[in-house]
């Protein structure tokens, strides 16, 4: 409860205008280490093979749900392009925050957007501003790849929680705590705990305590790899244990 009153103190930087300053441009920084192009691959690679490892290790049976959840995400790139309204499914998923608890979703910002753009308008010559244009573009290209990347394990991953919980089939729990499964389960009901359930496996970025905050908005950029690892990992060699 504590954390949860201080979470606005986590968004708002010390030392005022400088503090946002910095704490922007440590961003760019954090978000060029994923799309440059001669980082875009390697990480995306890295990435992908540990999350693989994490569902070959404790949840096999996602990988039969991946054709679907590339479906569901193509559906709903679609959806977006058209201007259409998403799937009840896809408004579930994002409830429980599975499309955005990956590392791209949490850490790594659109670059430039229209209204940083309008504000650098008349500020910078013709080709300087072109070239905004262009590394914006190709930025944000990139993160999107990288979250739809991300994304094809995390859906894949609610799909094969809810399937197991709703014929009340034995799971492992990855890098959940039984006892907080059995509390959310009871409480709001199986599609909730699906979604805790595959944030902790493929790792949750978006539930980083408030030290942790302040520390990847300031001297240590990459700690929220590290605070959602060594968490996760003991985790799932405990239950698998249990399982």
């Amino acid at each position: 409860v504590r954390q949860l009153e201080k979470i606005s103190e986590t968004k708002t930087p010390a030392f005022g205008n400088v503090g946002v300053l910095a704490q922007r441009l440590q961003a760019a920084w954090k978000g060029s280490k994923l799309v440059t192009p001669w980082h875009f691959l390697g990480y995306n690679a890295r990435n992908f093979l540990g999350d693989f490892e994490a569902v070959v290790g404790a949840a096999p049976g996602v990988m039969k749900h991946m054709p679907e959840a590339f479906r569901i995400l193509r559906e709903a790139q679609q959806a977006k392009k058209k201007g259409l309204a998403t799937t009840d499914l896809w408004k579930l998923m994002l409830e429980h925050g599975i499309q955005t608890s990956g590392w791209a979703s949490d850490e790594v910002q659109p670059w430039f957007s229209e209204a940083d753009s309008k504000t650098l308008k008349g500020m910078t010559g013709k080709t300087i501003e072109a070239s905004l244009k262009i590394v914006r573009a190709y930025w944000n290209k990139a993160r999107s790849a990288t979250q739809a990347r991300e994304n094809i394990l995390r859906v894949a991953a609610f799909l094969y929680y809810r399937d197991m919980l709703q014929k009340g089939e034995k799971i492992h729990l990855g890098g959940a705590h039984k006892i907080d499964v059995q509390e959310i389960q009871e409480a709001f009901g199986n599609d909730t705990a699906a979604g805790h359930l595959s944030r902790k496996l493929l790792g949750d970025y978006g539930d980083i305590s408030v030290m942790g905050n302040r520390l990847r908005n300031g001297v240590v950029p990459f700690y929220s790899w590290w605070e959602v690892n060594f968490k996760r990992w003991p985790r799932m060699l405990i239950n698998s244990w249990d399982y």
